[in-house]
């Protein structure tokens, strides 16, 4: 695990990030919306959804990261994905982005929330 991070910064992961959220459209959220299997999903639940299976990685190498005792690894990834929503937030002007409003300080939130949860276990 440690090869894979070694070439791996915060901006290369910011980069990473906001290049598959500017890849959302509109239509990745209708094709989400309406009715389900599991019920109704409002539109903003649908581009959360969107964004939650982008970020899952990512979170995924975090948790590992922090299995292993990797905390400066976590810590860069965290600090990425911030950066990355950050940059989401204030640079993107992708037609994506009124689906979802409040998403990444949401996300960023939870995230750092997730983040110091395993920081402390480690």
């Amino acid at each position: 695990m440690t090869a894979q991070l070694s070439g791996v910064d915060i901006d290369g992961i910011a980069g990473d990030l906001l290049d598959e959220l500017g890849g959302l459209t509109p239509e990745d959220v209708w094709e989400r919306y309406g009715n389900t299997r599991h019920g109704y999903a409002e539109t903003d639940a649908a581009a959360y959804g969107l964004i939650e299976g982008l970020l899952e990685p990512y979170l995924d190498e975090l948790r590992q990261c922090q299995k292993a005792g990797l905390t400066s690894e976590a810590e860069i990834i965290c600090l990425g994905l911030l950066l990355g929503f950050y940059q989401f937030e204030h640079e993107n002007k992708g037609e994506f982005k009124p689906w979802a409003a409040g998403a990444p300080v949401s996300f960023a939130s939870d995230m750092i929330d997730m983040w110091r949860t395993g920081a402390a276990a480690a």
